[in-house]
This record gives C-alpha cells, structure tokens and sequence, in this order.
C-alpha cells in the first residue's frame, strides 16, 4: 500500500520475484479529507517503528502503529495516512 501520489489515496502495488508488477490505481469519486505523517525517531533513527499515533475527528479516534512490514518479504508505505471523510 503506497500513496505515489501524495494524494491521500492509497494505491496498491505488487512486485513478486521474476513476476510482472502490478499497480493498482485507487480513483476516488469524491475528494475526502485525510492526514498524513512521517515519523522519526529522537535517537537517529529513519523510521519511529513502534510509534504509535492517534487522531481525533469529529467524535471519532483513529489509531495506527507505525511498522514498515507486513509479512515475510513485504513493505509498505513508511508513512501513517488516515482518512477524516
């Protein structure tokens, strides 16, 4: 899950060993709100892996850990997004 385009959109895109890749293209209908953070960490780090970052809009709390990896072999974008509607 990458958002190429900075966009707040979330695309999808698949690269296997050997294989074609695939990028799936998310065209929203409408333009939502969202935010978007690059974290870092105090001691030098790039990432703050581990962090974790809650939003509160409208009533509602949205919660994301920050982790770079989701399976054996995996990436995904560095940055938290969330979506306000």
């Amino acid at each position: 899950v990458i958002d190429a385009e900075n966009q707040g959109v979330q695309d999808l895109l698949v690269v296997n060993q050997d294989a074609r890749l695939y990028y799936y293209k998310v065209r929203p209908k409408n333009n939502n709100a969202w935010v978007g953070f690059r974290l870092s960490s105090e001691n030098g780090a790039r990432e703050a892996l581990g962090a974790i970052v809650t939003v509160t809009a409208e009533g509602r709390k949205f919660r994301r850990e920050l982790y770079t990896t989701n399976s054996y072999a995996a990436q995904s974008d560095p940055r938290l997004h969330f979506g306000l509607g």
